[in-house]
């Protein structure tokens, strides 16, 4: 790491949190319409499905390890 610039890296992260930034914004965007055209409950339910959904992909990551 010392052979290396730290803007590199200092830029990376940057770019990683605007990226991290927008996509949090769209989510609460979605789903606040969402609550907005059902109720909490309903958007409650989907959100679960959508989580539970993604525990098969747990196992896929931690395979690359």
């Amino acid at each position: 790491m010392n052979a290396t610039d730290t803007r590199i890296a200092a830029s990376m992260y940057s770019i990683l949190m605007a990226v991290t930034n927008v996509a949090q914004g769209v989510g609460m965007f979605i789903t606040g319409t969402l609550s907005d055209l059902t109720s909490f409950f309903v958007l409650f339910v989907i959100m679960g499905a959508v989580n539970l959904l993604a525990i098969p992909f747990i196992g896929t990551i931690e395979k690359g390890k």
